[in-house]
């Protein structure tokens, strides 16, 4: 059932379901009220230039406060017309226009527009008060110089006195590192180098040849063909032809480890072995002897075991690796997020672990005075 009420503006009689919040008839009322409430709320100011009395509304002085502009002029003519009592007339150094600059901008400001000033800056006969010669105190050479680089190099104690770099290096008696010879470990070839270099070739080429030395046929793991693979690779384990076969083969392991650490982790192998590192730190953070949520963290990463043992569950769960009492420390949430700084899976939205964890208000004592988990 409709309510009647009525128009805050022009006091009309309208009707309106009960949940409605609309108080006018129309948006011309709106915005009538609103336009009242804005006139309510102006407050009057005195022009420093005319003097004459100005309002301006609420939101304009929240503005103004907002900007760090204080309201003094009650409009864009007085404005001017108040800072130009304090301009003075001068002459623009390029073209010799006349312009109006501020008493503090007098000199700031020499030309009268960006052109002039980009022409300013190439005139060297304006900007840099000429150009002096020199004469270079090794090889006797005339040279020049800007009078301004000449007085800024005077000033910080280091004085033109030669014509070039080269001529520097001969006054000043710059001495050469001495050079040895050396022998490419390739070719056999003798060449220089300088004293402290650590070249072992005489070229790139050689270089390259050296790498291909050991150089043997191999077969990539996820697609199965074959490749040819460097001594320094192999040294080192490639097992794949390409990026793309590493990234897949890393792919199909990260989806082997999701579905095999889910029954891993609810093992009663593993139950077992995360009560007794536990028991072995008496319940206590190894590192900052905190007592509460308890962690059992992993010193040898569990995707390693399982990776040793091609993610076989049994034998995964009857490995020496993974009943290690000694591979496995007691740590409490914020100890085991340092373990693994860049570990993002194991932590959920708020950054807090999603791992089983341990809570000593979940205890259970059992009838020979030892302690064990819900549900083992």
């Amino acid at each position: 059932m409709k309510k009647i009420i009525k128009c805050l503006t022009c006091g009309k009689e309208i009707e309106v379901y009960p949940s409605s919040k609309k108080k006018y008839c129309s948006r011309k009322c709106a915005a009538a009220n609103q336009t009242k409430k804005m006139e309510a709320s102006k407050v009057s100011f005195t022009c420093e230039q005319c003097g004459k009395e100005f309002f301006r509304t609420a939101r304009e002085i929240r503005n103004a406060e907002y900007h760090n502009t204080p309201i003094r002029f009650c409009c864009r003519q007085c404005k001017d017309t108040f800072w130009g009592k304090d301009r003075v007339v001068i002459t623009c150094c390029v073209c010799g226009k006349q312009f109006l600059v501020q008493q503090k901008d007098v000199r700031k400001h020499k030309t009268c527009s960006p052109e002039c000033a980009k022409h300013n800056v190439h005139n060297r006969q304006v900007f840099n008060k000429g150009i002096i010669t020199l004469t270079c105190q090794y090889c006797k050479k005339k040279f020049s110089k800007r009078v301004a680089f000449v007085e800024k190099s005077a000033r910080r104690g280091q004085p033109v006195k030669y014509c070039s770099k080269s001529c520097q290096k001969k006054a000043t008696g710059h001495v050469k590192l001495p050079t040895i010879t050396v022998q490419c470990e390739h070719c056999g070839k003798d060449f220089q180098v300088k004293t402290g270099h650590s070249r072992k070739f005489c070229s790139q080429e050689c270089r390259l040849q050296f790498a291909k030395r050991n150089s043997n046929v191999l077969t990539c793991q996820y697609c199965g063909e074959e490749f040819i693979a460097t001594g320094y690779q192999i040294k080192h384990g490639r097992k794949f032809c390409s990026i793309q076969c590493r990234n897949k083969a890393r792919i199909v392991e990260k989806s082997n480890y999701a579905k095999f650490q889910h029954y891993i982790r609810t093992s009663k192998e593993y139950e077992s072995w995360r009560l007794a590192v536990l028991k072995k730190a008496n319940f206590c953070c190894e590192d900052c002897g905190a007592v509460g949520v308890l962690h059992a963290h992993h010193k040898k990463e569990m995707f390693e075991i399982a990776k040793q043992y091609d993610f076989d569950i049994q034998k995964t769960l009857a490995s020496p690796e993974f009943n290690d009492i000694n591979n496995g420390e007691c740590l409490c949430v914020q100890c085991h997020i340092k373990r693994h700084p860049y570990h993002k899976k194991l932590r959920n939205c708020k950054g807090q672990f999603c791992r089983r964890e341990f809570n000593p208000t979940n205890q259970i004592h059992d009838d020979q005075g030892g302690i064990k988990l819900e549900g083992e």
